[in-house]
């Protein structure tokens, strides 16, 4: 839109700025106004093909999430959103040498390494 105000206040500035006849100028006026107008009808056009295109585009888009979620929930009806609960911590008392037992490590030889 102040694209359009300002191309017309160009226009009409310079045309006044020019020297011409009155008739001259009224005729250059009328003309310069309808291809102006012609100009902003045929950038509106397009504007509105734009829009539409990127509806569209965006639509597909939707629509494509949409199946693709609906497809993901039909393949595991028994999933939630919801985590899996944590379980609960188990308290560790083994001992130093039941866990030099378990790796196979004789406790005087870890005593020693220390």
């Amino acid at each position: 839109m102040g694209l359009a105000i300002g191309m017309v206040a160009g226009v009409a500035a310079g045309l006044l700025a020019a020297p011409m006849r009155g008739a001259d100028m009224r005729a250059t006026l009328r003309e310069r106004t309808s291809d102006g107008g012609a100009r902003l009808q045929s950038l509106a056009g397009s504007g509105r093909g734009w829009m539409q295109q990127t509806l569209d585009r965006a639509v597909l888009l939707l629509d494509e999430g949409r199946r693709a979620f609906d497809t993901g929930r039909s393949a595991n009806p028994t999933r939630t959103n919801r985590p899996a609960p944590m379980p609960k911590p188990v308290t560790l008392t083994a001992t130093l040498g039941e866990i030099a037992e378990f790796h196979g490590t004789d406790l005087a030889s870890l005593e020693a390494q220390r």
